[in-house]
């Protein structure tokens, strides 16, 4: 049977969360106007971290992408892809994703960061399929808004199990890379769990006998 290896992205894969920085890489390209009045905002949150953990305002963010069109989105994307998440990519996470390709494992990104961004990551590398947060549009332009449901939490594993029979897969032979807990449902599937460490507390981690491994 196949083996999985499912990987989260952002600080996994890469060293930074992508999705609110993608709106923002998008708005000062595009509308000055959404963009430094959100950011402002989005420093002042930053000070108040008991506020930000509460409250989500990635929705809020995303108003910097209505009225675009899907066509300037792509380009827009590999930009941020090549500008933003290429030169920041963690590196021995990496090398196990690319290992994992070598291995023939099917390799899955399930992320909540945004379809139209990591589909470039994917394309870059290859063999790499995508679960994450998608975008609504109308028309072929941007609404601003998130289509369905935001790829998080328990949602990642509604989203695997959806799309894969995931009785047609070795699960205890494979594998599963996120640095958040968030993640414990989705994690709890593979046989092999590894959690990325940022800083963060792993004493759960360790309980559960999960791997720590560096970025």
């Amino acid at each position: 049977m196949k083996r999985l290896a499912v990987f989260d992205f952002c600080d996994t894969l890469v060293s930074f969360q992508t999705a609110d920085e993608f709106t923002f890489f998008v708005g000062k390209r595009k509308n000055f106007l959404k963009y430094y009045p959100l950011r402002i905002i989005q420093y002042v949150l930053s000070k108040f971290p008991m506020i930000t953990n509460r409250l989500s305002f990635k929705k809020f963010y995303l108003w910097q992408l209505k009225g675009i069109s899907s066509n300037e989105m792509n380009i827009l994307a590999e930009a941020y892809f090549e500008e933003k998440i290429y030169p920041n990519l963690n590196l021995n996470i990496l090398k196990k994703l690319q290992d994992h390709i070598k291995n023939q494992d099917k390799v899955l990104i399930i992320s909540g960061g945004y379809t139209v961004y990591l589909k470039a990551f994917a394309d870059f590398y290859g063999k790499i399929e995508i679960i994450a947060t998608d975008l609504s549009t109308i028309n072929k332009i941007y609404t601003g808004t998130i289509d369905g449901d935001d790829c998080l939490g328990i949602e990642k594993l509604k989203k695997l199990s959806n799309k894969f029979n995931l009785s047609d897969y070795d699960l205890e032979n494979s594998s599963g890379y996120t640095d958040s807990l968030m993640d414990l449902p989705l994690i709890s599937l593979f046989g092999s769990k590894f959690l990325v460490d940022i800083g963060q507390r792993n004493d759960w981690a360790k309980t559960l006998g999960w791997k720590i491994i560096s970025p």
